[in-house]
């Protein structure tokens, strides 16, 4: 199968692009057949390996390395490439793409289909992007709109979003969620963890989307109505830690790249915790399994009661 142009966006949906003249006489019928062709054996012909090959080679040829490429894309510091790799390839199961036919002129008989393909397909999108020329003297201005999505398809998206999201996430919910991701080992230690937190009278969040859930630890300062809640690190139903310097970087003493850098020192000192010296400006994580030793939960629970001291003791005048 020849298609135009394959991309995929910050949530890993693959993106099929098929490009045409107006004068192109298979614009009318043809265009929509092929479009949904591509759309029915994008698994066969474009398999998640298939397509991470050709990235892999692109960043190759561009001198980026592939990771630095997905969390550009993502905007997520702390992107997995098996996870987005994996998500890719359950999207393209699913049928989770968005088909996009773009031309310099859509007739109005091309957009009556769009329209109604738009409307009825879940969770597969077909949208119409008209790009027109316009040229004055050495000037050429190219401007583009989209056309076939109308109010009623974006509404029945939003909702189909909002219920998708809608999952409660509580104490209850989240170990639930890891026992069945990650065992009783990793229940164990984030247990484990949650006692420690509440004898520290740090505050617990249960928050997360429709797939993942997450612990976050909040340490308070100040007094009622003049406090501020610093979070360092959060803990996820697939079994990770993530630090959260990035957030802690926003504010003093913090915004002090010494001192996260202390925390950083603090956090490798942990058996097999492994963070790369940028990771001062990231969001790092690793394995919640790394925590199960004595040694190593006593040494993290240790880096972040210095977080709440550091915070919690004025800066001097």
């Amino acid at each position: 199968m020849s298609l135009d142009h394959l991309f995929l966006d910050n949530e890993a949906v693959p993106t099929l692009v098929e490009v045409k003249r107006s004068t192109d006489t298979r614009i009318r019928r043809e265009v929509i057949g092929q479009l949904l062709d591509y759309a029915a054996n994008a698994v066969t012909f474009w398999p998640p390996d298939s397509i991470r090959s050709t990235l892999q080679e692109r960043c190759e040829a561009d001198g980026v390395a592939e990771g630095e490429a997905v969390r550009e894309l993502t905007g997520r510091d702390d992107a997995n490439l098996d996870e987005f790799w994996a998500a890719v390839a359950t999207n393209l199961k699913a049928g989770r793409i968005r088909l996009v036919f773009v031309a310099d002129l859509i007739p109005p008989e091309l957009k009556r289909v769009i329209e109604f393909l738009n409307e009825q397909m879940n969770p597969a999108e077909i949208v119409g992007v008209e790009v027109k020329q316009f040229a004055g003297g050495t000037l050429q201005t190219l401007a583009a709109r989209m056309v076939g999505v109308t109010e009623q398809a974006r509404e029945q998206r939003r909702v189909r979003a909002t219920r998708g999201a809608q999952r409660e996430w509580n104490e209850a919910a989240f170990f639930a969620e890891l026992d069945n991701k990650m065992g009783p080992k990793g229940v164990k230690v984030a247990r484990r963890l949650l006692a420690w937190a509440r004898t520290q009278s740090y505050g617990i969040e249960w928050l997360g989307g429709s797939v993942e859930g997450r612990m976050r630890v909040g340490i308070r300062t100040g007094k009622r109505g003049a406090s501020r809640v610093w979070t360092p690190f959060h803990v996820w139903t697939d079994g990770r830690v993530v630090i959260l310097f990035q957030l802690l970087k926003r504010r003093p003493p913090f915004d002090s790249d010494v001192l996260r850098r202390d925390l950083l020192d603090q956090l490798r000192e942990i058996d097999d915790v492994d963070l790369p010296d940028d990771s001062i400006e990231r969001r790092p994580r690793f394995p919640l399994a790394l925590l199960e030793s004595e040694d190593s939960f006593t040494a993290f629970t240790k880096a972040i009661e210095w977080v709440a001291s550091t915070v919690k003791t004025p800066a001097p005048q």
